[in-house]
């Protein structure tokens, strides 16, 4: 993780945790583990929650979870937090369609070009093929120009 203005690292000043919270609770069940802060945190977050009911004993002790819990209660009871919540989601929505969409444009109009300068090389070359041809079979650089209908020119800057 980098900071995106300065582009500075971030990885002293935080932790990050990967668990399969299937294999947590089967371990918790069995007995395998403690019941530190983080174990709290799986547990809670592999379980559901209704925000209307008390929190369970078992999550108390733990600060984190009594807040997120009082926000989930909050959030729930009020309606224009739900409503600004859907309009955020669906803002969020829309950029992510928008950035996608631009990916797509920006990659195409990349192909096109890539073919576009593609076609024209061929077409120079075809040029020059026609232009060196035409040379051998005697006619002169005015004359090439006027059969090839390209400026005279052009003509004079194909060399072998």
């Amino acid at each position: 993780m980098t900071n995106v203005k300065s582009h500075k690292l971030l990885s002293r000043h935080w932790n990050l945790y990967y668990m399969e919270l299937g294999k947590f609770q089967k371990a918790l069940r069995e007995g395998g583990v403690s019941w530190n802060s983080l174990e709290q945190w799986c547990k809670f977050l592999s379980e559901t929650h209704e925000p209307s009911e008390p929190l369970e004993e078992k999550f108390r002790n733990n600060k984190g979870i009594r807040k997120v819990h009082e926000m989930l209660q909050e959030f729930t009871e009020d309606e224009r937090l739900r409503e600004q919540y859907r309009l955020h989601e669906a803002w969020l929505r829309d950029q992510r369609t928008m950035e996608r969409e631009r990916v797509e444009i920006k990659e195409k109009l990349a192909a096109e070009t890539r073919l576009r300068k593609k076609a024209e090389a061929e077409l120079k070359e075809r040029e020059k093929r026609s232009v060196m041809g035409l040379r051998e079979a005697g006619y002169a650089d005015e004359r090439i120009a006027d059969m090839l209908d390209i400026p005279e020119d052009r003509v004079k800057a194909v060399r072998k």
